[in-house]
Formats: C-alpha cells, structure tokens, sequence
C-alpha cells in the first residue's frame, strides 16, 4: 500500500532551501491508485502542482517540510541528484527525464477539467518509465509511453525550450524513502487542493515524518495520509 508525504528540497542552482508542504492528494483513483498533481505549498505560495514518477517509494500527504534537493535536464550539472539518473549512463538517463517532460506536456494538455482526461494513463506511463516492473493498465499508458520515447528519438530542437522547464525534486539522504517529485516550470496552479475526505485514516507516517506533522494532527484529532500509488480499500 503506498502514500503521499511531504517535503523540503534544496534548489540545485541556487543552494537555497527551499521549502514545500503537501496539503492535497491527486483526486483522480482509476485503477485502484492516486493519479496526477498533488498539491503543495512551497516557499509559501500554495495550489502548487507536483506528481510523482516513483513507484516504489512512500510519501504522505498532509505533510509537514522535509528535504529534497531539485535537478534539471539543462546546465553545467544536469540530473545532478536525480534518483533515477546514472552517472555511468548520463545520456540514457537523461532521455529518460526528457521523455517524463514530454509525458507531463502531455498531460497538461489532456488532464483533469479537460474534455479528454488521461490522468491515470500519464501517470502510469511515468510509473511504467521509471519503474519497468509496473504493468500498464491498458494500452493508452503503453502508447503514451512509446510515443514519448519515439519523440525524444528524433531529437527535435523545439523539444529543448519544453526540457528546460522540468524541474525534479529528489528526496534528500535523512528522507530517502519519499518519492520523487516532477513539476513543469509553466504549469499553472491548481484549484483549491482536493478535500481530506480522499485520505486514509489508517495510515502512520514513517517516524521523521510523524514528529513534523505531530503538531497538526493534535490540532486534528486524527492521524491521517495516503500515498500516491494505491488507493487503499
């Protein structure tokens, strides 16, 4: 059973903290999991939209600020703290997140409000990048997946301004077992954040966690949290 958490990350170019707070999860469940943008509030500017490209991982959501560091595909270090990068294999690495941007471009422009909502198959095909060991649930993720593959093959130069735009947010070594977190640096904000009722009163953060977030859930009454990947029944 996975969950959504929270978190803090530094901004690789700059080497400011700064700091993001989970307050909603995804509202879309098809398929049994949380699919798309979890909303946050980072450096104090709420309604943010992130989504995970971790399948294995665990984050909870609400969520107090914990460590994460930010990557890009573009400057002089590219995917520097990105999980899923390879330094001994930086240029299939790199297609890799050039393919999740092709991914989260595409989204956007079918995801939720829109008449075509394909929430649930972008975001396995991000899983299924990621994590190859994820089955797709339907052929759409499969060709969503292929699709993006074959368009960062051809290598076209208008891709590039699209690349430059993804920001990566990786779990610093104290929180290492949080998921990673992509956004689009155009994306615009969401809506209010989906309502408490999606999260699962079941759930216990992991300990670092808990003690951050102890304060609000006195304030509460409850202990609430749901990752991002299964839905729990």
């Amino acid at each position: 059973m996975k969950l959504l958490a929270v978190f803090l990350f530094l901004t690789a170019a700059s080497g400011f903290a700064d700091t993001i707070q989970f307050t909603g999860l995804p509202a879309n469940t098809q398929y049994g999991t949380y699919n798309g943008y979890v909303s946050a509030t980072i450096d104090g500017i709420p309604a943010q939209m992130l989504i995970c490209d971790d399948f294995d991982h665990t984050t909870y959501v609400p969520s107090g600020p914990l460590d994460f560091s930010q990557s890009t595909l573009t400057g002089a270090d590219p995917l520097q703290y990105a999980r899923f990068a390879d330094p001994n294999q930086l240029g299939s690495s790199m297609a890799k997140y050039e393919e999740a941007a092709i991914l989260l471009n595409g989204l956007r422009q079918t995801g939720p409000g829109l008449l075509l909502d394909l929430t649930a198959d972008y975001q396995y095909a991000l899983w299924m990048l990621f994590t190859p060991g994820v089955a797709s649930p339907n052929a759409t993720a499969q060709t969503l997946l292929n699709d993006a593959a074959d368009t960062v093959q051809q290598g076209e130069a208008s891709n590039q301004a699209l690349y430059s735009e993804l920001r990566i947010f990786t779990p610093d070594a104290a929180y290492s077992s949080n998921q990673e977190f992509l956004q689009m640096a155009a994306d615009p904000t969401l809506s209010p954040p989906p309502p408490l009722d999606f999260l699962d009163s079941a759930a216990t953060p992991e300990p670092a966690p808990a003690v951050l977030i102890g304060i609000g859930i006195v304030a509460i009454g409850l202990s609430v949290g749901a990752r991002c990947l299964r839905k729990r029944h």
